[in-house]
């Protein structure tokens, strides 16, 4: 029995235990260093108590790196032994920034360490627990425990032991271990110590699949390291009867400075047969990178492959074409007055045309204003040694040539009673110290006007505020002093013709004023007539528009169109539709059109094509872009553990090439709890092809 006097201090010390735990909010009234004195010192009036307190429903921060949660919590305290704290009843406890879960735990407070009973607690995408965990500054040691990817009771894929020990330095070391799928043992493992606590996302993924020049073929990726800031990861594939390949990508990028960033994606196989009689090894290396350091900036990129098969056919879960692109190295800088852009581009790649600097200067001086005219003067200089190099595929010449040029421009705005008239007057001179033995002109010379007229009319109402702007813009180009033919063509910037081009037009939109982030709706519609051209008469004038309809945010209707009117047909034209209905349902439609009379360009205001060639001579030609087109995507998810998407390409009226359709279907399930099976089937205009894989979930994101 306690004698009265000690009976009526426990009295007094379970009152101020239970006021600090159940009230609070009383803590408002002290400063801070006080509430921080009083929270990390408060176990310290038991120590010359003997006897127990008893709380229920209650959370104890013991100190900095412990807070206790349970049903019930026993103070105890024994005269000339250290404090020892038990709970029991849906106990958690957060032990040194780890939070674990357990239905008893002891704490000791002269070691600083907890025993847990049924304690488990989850590293992503490892859930870890057993029968009794040990918890020290230094350890924590499970005895009959498991390594589950499973969070719930049923372990799926589980690799359970005797022994396992994490240390403070991410080391976890595991004695003899079972690997168990669904309960039945698969694997017995030997003692051995890794690292997985610190990957933040899935680290090993299974594929494999059939069909098309590869065949069949069983493949797995190990992620060691996926950091924010560092990556790697590993592939090793078995290509059945054709070889063997592995791989390797890493990403690198400065913590302080995410800018700085180095990417490389490497594979190899050995003795692997595409669509060839012999097998070849096979190769491929790209990737890219870029340091930036105060106004400097230099970036790079290189693209390595043994043939065009290996691009095209490595990556067998890749529905896009992924072609290689330049092997090159740039280097730009900026002050002031000026930027700087130094590259250097090679051919690496014999299957490739590669048009190599060799390594090229560009200086851009920024607009500067003459005196107080409104005037504005730019100014563009290069000069390097240009060599465009054939792939050995295509029988052609290569040529090469030290090329020097200047394109400087005047720029002038004034406005007017009505609107604001914009002129541009520009010139480009050229030299080239090589140019073909049928021509003796090394120089070239342009000049360009271009002035723009528009004015800006506008409406606003209760919440839509209308904008019209009607413009005209007229664009004239002189006879080049050399005829294209008379030098080397290295890009587009090396061509040239006299042009007299008239285009106008109104441009319109819709905004909303209540709600900016409510999509626009906008629409152009102008017409282009190419005057005193003889070439370009067949097709000219042509009127095009571009038109956006959203009907609200998530269903948007879009149009891009170009009408010939002498040939009464369409240029081209461009239909999409993109709806998401919500998270389990999207679709995208889109319809393209081509007449023969539209053409490949790589820029489509680029007119040296209609004006310097003859229409027909243009059809004959694979520039020729006669085509249909349809595109469409569609995602499903009728449960939250299955999903399935499509893509699909229908192409007809194509020139001298038979119709086709190809489509991608991808469904995706939850066979475990935490494992992903993805199953895809690819129907290609050359071959079909199934393939799968498997992969564990993404770590859900914080809400925030």
């Amino acid at each position: 029995m306690w004698s009265n006097p000690n009976l009526r201090l426990m009295k007094r010390c379970f009152l101020f235990l239970a006021s600090f735990v159940l009230m609070g909010s009383s803590a408002d009234a002290l400063t801070h260093q006080e509430a921080v004195k009083k929270k990390n010192s408060y176990l310290s009036h038991f120590k010359s108590v003997s006897g127990i307190v008893t709380i229920e429903d209650g959370v104890l921060n013991i100190h900095n790196n412990l807070r206790i949660q349970a049903n019930k919590v026993y103070v105890e305290n024994t005269v000339g032994q250290s404090l020892k704290l038990v709970a029991h009843g849906n106990v958690m406890v957060n032990y040194r920034a780890k939070t674990l879960v357990c239905d008893y735990l002891e704490y000791y407070e002269d070691t600083d360490s907890c025993l847990l009973t049924n304690g488990r607690f989850a590293m992503y995408p490892w859930f870890l627990g057993g029968s009794m965990i040990t918890l020290t500054p230094e350890t924590i040691v499970i005895r009959k425990g498991y390594i589950s990817t499973s969070e719930g009771p049923k372990k799926d894929l589980c690799l359970s032991g005797d022994y396992l020990e994490y240390s403070s330095d991410s080391l976890l070391s595991i004695g003899k271990t079972t690997l168990r799928v669904c309960r039945i043992p698969i694997l017995f493992l030997p003692p051995f110590s890794i690292m997985p606590m610190e990957i933040p996302k899935p680290p090993i993924n299974f594929r494999g699949g059939t069909g098309g020049f590869l065949g069949s073929y069983l493949g797995m990726s190990y992620s060691p390291i996926s950091r924010k800031h560092f990556s790697s990861t590993f592939f090793l594939d078995s290509f059945f009867k054709h070889g063997v390949g592995m791989g390797f990508n890493l990403h690198c990028s400065q913590k302080q400075v995410p800018e700085n960033v180095f990417n490389m994606k490497s594979y190899y196989a050995h003795r692997l047969a595409i669509d060839m009689a012999e097998a070849h090894d096979r190769y491929r290396l790209h990737g890219d990178f870029c340091f930036t350091h105060k106004h400097v900036n230099f970036s790079g990129e290189y693209h390595l492959s043994d043939s065009w098969e290996t691009v095209a056919d490595i990556f067998p879960n890749n529905f896009m074409l992924k072609n290689t692109g330049p092997t090159r190295v740039d280097c730009t800088w900026n002050d002031n007055y000026f930027e700087g852009y130094l590259t250097s581009s090679v051919k690496v790649n014999s299957f490739q045309n590669a048009n190599q600097e060799l390594p090229y200067l560009t200086l851009r001086q920024y607009p500067i204003s003459i005196y107080n005219t409104g005037v504005y003067l730019e100014n563009i200089v290069e000069c390097g040694y240009l060599n465009f190099a054939f792939s050995d595929h295509i029988v052609g010449e290569n040529f090469s040539s030290l090329r020097l040029a200047a394109r400087p421009k005047l720029h002038k705005t004034v406005p007017l009673p009505i609107g604001t008239l914009s002129s541009t007057l520009g010139s480009s001179l050229i030299y080239y110290s090589d140019v073909p033995e049928i021509s003796s002109r090394h120089s070239q010379l342009s000049a360009k006007l271009q002035l723009d007229y528009r004015f800006l009319l506008h409406k606003s109402y209760i919440q839509r505020r209308h904008i019209i702007e009607p413009f005209v813009t007229f664009i004239t180009e002189t006879r080049p002093l050399a005829k294209n033919e008379d030098h080397y063509i290295f890009s587009i910037q090396d061509a040239f013709h006299s042009l007299n081009l008239l285009k106008a037009g109104i441009d319109t939109s819709v905004l909303s004023k209540t709600n900016p982030r409510f999509p626009r709706i906008h629409a152009k519609l102008w017409t282009t007539h190419i005057l005193s051209n003889t070439e370009s008469k067949p097709t000219f004038p042509k009127t095009a528009c571009e038109l956006s309809l959203p009907f609200g945010k998530k269903n948007t209707v879009s149009l891009d169109a170009e009408w010939i009117w002498k040939k009464h047909c369409w240029d081209h034209m461009n239909i999409r539709w993109e709806w998401i209905g919500n998270d389990n349902v999207a679709m995208t439609l889109e319809s393209l059109h081509r007449s023969k009379y539209s053409l490949i360009k790589c820029d489509r205001e680029n007119f040296i094509l209609d004006v310097s060639r003859p229409i027909d001579q243009l059809l004959d030609s694979p520039l020729s872009d006669h085509r249909n087109l349809i595109l469409g995507k569609l995602f499903v998810r009728p449960h939250p553990c299955w999903n399935y998407r499509l893509s699909l390409r229908y192409g007809w009226h194509r020139q001298d090439t038979p119709n086709y359709l190809e489509y991608q279907m991808i469904l995706g399930t939850k066979i475990f709890e935490h494992w992903q099976l993805y199953g895809v089937y690819e129907r290609r205009e050359a071959d079909s092809r199934f393939f799968f894989f498997l992969k564990l979930d993404k770590p859900k994101k914080p809400p925030f």
